[in-house]
């Protein structure tokens, strides 16, 4: 395992699935910006995730919710939390998983869901 870990190094194909790995992850982000371009988002162009902060109109847990009634998966920034009742309304993107086709159509979603109000998505409880 070793030998072939040198032998891929030493051949440039691990430079060059990371060079593709970046072109990916900036082509993912910079749909996101596109897609997300009226909301306040935070995002690193070599990542596989961003953060998105909520308008004032919605929670992160009912978002989170009415999003997987969709089949969008968002997490909570309390996942994340040190400390409970300290995180901020927002939640994040992982930008992976799905085919460019399947990632534009779920952030044209999450954009128009965004733009709606809270309230035409029902209650989490």
């Amino acid at each position: 395992a070793f030998a072939a870990a040198q032998r891929l190094m030493g051949d440039g194909t691990v430079a060059e699935l990371t060079r593709l790995k970046r072109l990916d992850a900036r082509a993912r982000q910079k749909l996101a910006a596109d897609r997300l371009s009226d909301f306040e988002i935070q995002a690193n162009e070599n990542c596989y995730h961003l953060w998105l902060t909520l308008p004032p109109h919605w929670r992160s847990q009912t978002l989170v919710t009415a999003a997987a009634r969709r089949d969008i998966a968002l997490t909570p920034s309390t996942t994340f939390a040190a400390t409970p009742g300290h995180a901020p309304n927002a939640v994040r993107l992982a930008l992976a998983s799905p085919t460019m086709d399947q990632l534009d159509a779920g952030l044209r979603i999450l954009a128009s869901m965004l733009n709606a109000s809270e309230s035409d998505f029902g209650s989490t409880e």
